[in-house]
């Protein structure tokens, strides 16, 4: 049985990083018991955030605790893989806004050794998205489209925070990929994935809105535009090298 460890990125989540773990610690020893870890990846809070996780570093063997001077998913994500050692790889927020339910979908993916990638969708057929505001949803939408336009994507969701990944197949990728510090990050790694010819499955999910939730939205969508016409040229370039 495949060894699993998921990354928690974290700034600032004293009221949700408890709420997070004591949902998460009796599923994964119900379903997981002896081959998972849960690494809390701290992106520099100034909050409690950093005594709860080493509180339950102390009382759990199965938690694990990260800190980073610096914020970002993306800087949050290559710390984790750098130290893992477990078969399988992944992230998903403390929220838990994907089902947790779906991490036994992503384990029976990973049975099969041809599997490289698990990957998280909002916007496939079979998903199920609660509470959305529509605006979000018609930016994921639009970036999808976006995506597939310049790039050929393939899969329907690349900014869904729920990813899996072989530790051979994410640490090849990290190898090749650039050092941004974001959430775009993430969406590179899956499209480089594709382009390299990766098993990627996608996982039709449940997912609830976090009515919280502190991404700026105007600033994100900026972002993910600039990001995009960078990478563009930069696989251009590469692939005539």
């Amino acid at each position: 049985m495949n060894t699993v460890n998921i990354l928690l990125p974290v700034l600032n989540e004293e009221k949700r990083l408890k709420r997070g773990l004591d949902k998460l610690l009796p599923f994964m020893d119900n379903f997981f018991l002896g081959r998972y870890v849960l690494t809390v990846v701290d992106n520099g809070s100034s909050d409690k955030t950093e005594n709860i996780a080493k509180d339950y570093v102390a009382k759990f063997n199965q938690v694990k605790y990260i800190k980073l001077a610096e914020r970002g998913v993306g800087l949050a994500f290559r710390a984790g893989c750098a130290e893992n050692n477990s078969d399988i790889v992944g992230y998903m927020d403390i929220d838990l806004s994907t089902d947790i339910n779906c991490l036994l979908e992503v384990d029976k993916f990973f049975k099969n050794e041809e599997t490289d990638i698990v990957n998280a969708s909002r916007l496939s057929k079979g998903s199920v998205v609660i509470g959305r505001k529509w605006y979000r949803s018609v930016s994921s939408y639009g970036l999808k489209y976006l995506l597939k336009i310049v790039f050929n994507m393939r899969i329907d969701d690349a900014i869904c925070g729920f990813k899996f990944y072989r530790k051979k197949c994410v640490e090849k990728l990290i190898s090749g990929a650039s050092d941004l510090p974001g959430w775009f990050y993430c969406i590179e790694l899956i499209i480089r994935a594709e382009r390299q010819g990766f098993n990627i499955k996608e996982l039709p999910v449940t997912w609830t809105d976090d009515p919280n939730s502190k991404v700026n939205f105007f600033k994100q969508i900026k972002n993910y535009i600039v990001n995009i016409i960078k990478l563009f040229f930069v696989l251009r370039k590469e692939g005539k090298n």
